[in-house]
């Protein structure tokens, strides 16, 4: 009961806005489902663009691994399991014994000389130990020169080959149409990644949020060098997973729970191609089209202007008219005492007419009762509109 009157108060807004807005939401998965298109096979330059992601992803995976070749991840507090404040010549007495016959390496000495101020290690955990020997202008007090130092090739490289590979395979030469007419919606997550990625570590110690990560009490506190070191090339790794269930998923029209994401536009991305192909032949032949008619006009302009201004010619049509109107209405005489019942044997067996069918169906013989059939059928079809309107 008390969890009920806990509720109470927000009823209202649950019945009101929060379950009608559910129920509708279930209803559209519903329909989506119902409604979905059939599955259709993989096209083939879209497969050669899931391959190119699948290099990537092997890539980027590979790169996430702690340990591999010119790796230098190794975060000395951890190694030696040592608070921040311990000093120097404690942590390397400590790493020494780590190391083959107990001889420090070069960069261990190299180190021993800078880790001597908890700035100086805070910034080692930030930025790693290649950023802090061998930048030629950074310095302790000013830590952005850190993060100028360690942007372009620490974290803006990998993205900027992710790219890279993004554009390759969506490109429209080599992938095709469909898997090109993903690239905005690539790129538009990357390009997020890359702007999280870049806020998250070259913001300067002083306000950098993930240094409350660093404990400097905890023996072997973490590094958030060697942590981006794994998790920047397993972000696009998995970035690139997704991209690539993605196209999968939508090009074989298995992806319909969310309609407006199921293509880059509101048909099938397999029928992009075919309706811009479809698109710009009908545009080529309209104009054609349109050409000739225009042509055609211009031809019948001059002509007729010609004859206008020719008194003979003038003359002629004029004498033409009136031969089809004066045929036309003989024509109109003929056909109103075939309608109104009248012997059309006689018609038939006129000399002129005999002539003029024959013409027509190129013999000499003419069948007239199947002559007779036809324009029977032919007259009955026209009035018998006429017929049950008058009815």
């Amino acid at each position: 009961m008390s969890l009920l009157n806990s509720i109470k108060p927000f009823w209202p807004l649950l019945f009101t806005f929060i379950l009608p807005r559910a129920l509708g939401y279930l209803n559209t998965l519903k329909t989506a489902y119902r409604t979905r298109p059939p599955p259709r096979p993989l096209p083939l330059k879209v497969n050669i663009s899931l391959n190119i992601l699948f290099c990537s992803i092997l890539f980027f995976l590979l790169q996430s691994f702690p340990k591999g070749p010119h790796r230098d991840i190794q975060n000395i507090f951890s190694t030696t399991g040592t608070r921040l404040g311990v000093p120097a010549d404690v942590i390397f007495a400590r790493l020494s014994t780590l190391r083959p016959n107990g001889i420090l390496t070069a960069t261990d000495e190299a180190l021993r000389n800078v880790l001597n101020t908890k700035e100086s290690r805070l910034l080692y955990l930030t930025y790693g130990p290649a950023t802090l020997l061998q930048c030629p202008f950074c310095h302790p007090s000013q830590p952005t020169t850190y993060s100028l130092y360690s942007l372009p090739t620490t974290i803006l490289l990998p993205h900027l080959i992710h790219l890279t590979i993004l554009g390759v395979a969506t490109s429209a030469p080599l992938t095709g149409p469909i898997a090109s007419s993903y690239r905005i919606r690539l790129l538009i997550p990357a390009l997020v990644l890359l702007l999280l990625d870049v806020s998250l570590t070259s913001t300067p110690p002083p306000i950098n949020p993930f240094l409350q990560l660093i404990n400097p009490q905890a023996p072997g506190p973490i590094s958030l060098y060697s942590l981006f070191k794994i998790l920047r090339p397993l972000s696009i790794c998995v970035l690139d997973s997704l991209f690539a269930l993605y196209i999968w998923t939508t090009t074989t029209n298995r992806f319909f729970l969310i309609p407006f994401l199921s293509s880059p536009d509101s048909n099938s991305a397999t029928d992009l191609p075919a309706l811009q192909q479809a698109a710009q032949e009908l545009v080529g032949r309209s104009t054609v089209t349109a050409q000739l008619t225009q042509q055609k006009l211009r031809a019948y302009a001059i002509a007729r202007n010609t004859v206008l201004r020719d008194e003979g010619l003038k003359g002629v049509e004029e004498s033409y008219w009136r031969e089809v109107k004066r045929r036309e209405a003989f024509s109109a005489d003929r056909d109103r005492e075939i309608v109104l019942g009248d012997d059309d044997d006689e018609i038939w067996q006129d000399e002129g007419v005999q002539a003029a069918i024959a013409r027509v169906y190129g013999s000499g013989v003419v069948d007239i009762p199947r002559a007779r059939r036809e324009a029977g059928a032919f007259v009955e079809g026209i009035t018998k509109g006429l017929e049950a309107s008058s009815s």
